[in-house]
């Protein structure tokens, strides 16, 4: 028999109703693609971190059953006010931020970061219903331990980084250990440092040949300066620099950055970007 978190846990993704449940400590998240065709810089990008939804709660609730939930839901531009006009129809959620992530890419696609201190349950009925009114349709991920060159990839940029695959493209992931707070409340979701490769061309699934590199980085503002200059240096093309949760301690953002490189160069780049951005 589960445990009362993962019972819970659960319910809230079968409520959404989108699919997979992320791997992550100290929080309950899940995921899913939007359903329309995206490429970036001219290659297909069927990526989380362009034109995935996710959403998460927080542990451990409050004595009410009230917890941090967050979610990040990326839509077409000629979506955007749709979205907004459903969600702000709840007064429970906040619109944090709606930025850009990455540049070149058509359809353009804006990512909403929304925020709540709720009942996971009760956040799970406004994001299904809002989901539903707005008409977003999404297709499920399955989340598979990265292959051989997968994991070479990710420990390229850090030792401690985990390799994933998701629809052929390789996302190895850091997770921040540093404490970040949004409204008072512990965050454990999405403050990491992600990256994502596509080959150009596919078929072939143990390889990766010139890729588009993405990389979503979760920086505290005093990290900024340094971060932004060194992707610079490395000659990358800066996507943007956004703040992405209210009320965050300390500061937060997110710094996105791209290119069209052989993998393991763009991930020697990426290691010196983070070199000495501890957990």
């Amino acid at each position: 028999m589960g445990t009362a978190p993962d019972q819970l846990c659960k319910t809230f993704t079968q409520i959404i109703g989108i699919g997979a449940v992320e791997p992550l400590a100290g929080a309950c998240e899940t995921a899913a693609l939007r359903s329309f065709p995206l490429r970036i810089q001219g290659v297909s990008a069927d990526l989380l971190i362009a034109k995935g939804l996710g959403f998460s709660f927080q542990f451990p609730l409050d004595r009410q059953g009230k917890a941090l939930c967050i979610g990040q839901i990326n839509v077409r531009q000629q979506e955007l006010q749709r979205v907004i006009r459903s969600l702000t129809r709840y007064p429970d959620i906040q619109i944090a931020s709606t930025p850009q992530l990455f540049l070149s890419s058509r359809p353009r696609v804006v990512s909403i970061n929304i925020q709540a201190l709720t009942k996971p349950l009760r956040f799970a009925r406004i994001i299904r219903q809002v989901l539903t009114e707005t008409r977003i349709r999404t297709t499920p991920v399955r989340f598979q331990t990265g292959n051989q060159v997968c994991k070479q990839i990710a420990t390229t940029i850090r030792s401690n980084a985990q390799a994933f695959q998701v629809n052929g493209s390789c996302i190895p992931r850091i997770q921040r250990t540093r404490p970040s707070f949004i409204l008072g409340r512990r965050n454990n979701s999405f403050n990491n440092f992600e990256y994502a490769i596509t080959p150009t061309i596919h078929g072939k699934p143990r390889s990766y040949g010139k890729s588009l590199c993405l990389a979503r980085l979760w920086v505290f503002q005093h990290e900024i300066q340094t971060v932004v200059s060194r992707i610079r240096k490395e000659q990358l093309q800066l996507g943007n620099v956004s703040a992405n949760f209210l009320f965050s301690t300390p500061r937060s953002y997110y710094i996105t950055y791209q290119t069209i490189d052989d993998p393991i160069r763009f991930a020697r780049k990426s290691a010196r970007i983070i070199q000495g951005l501890h957990g």
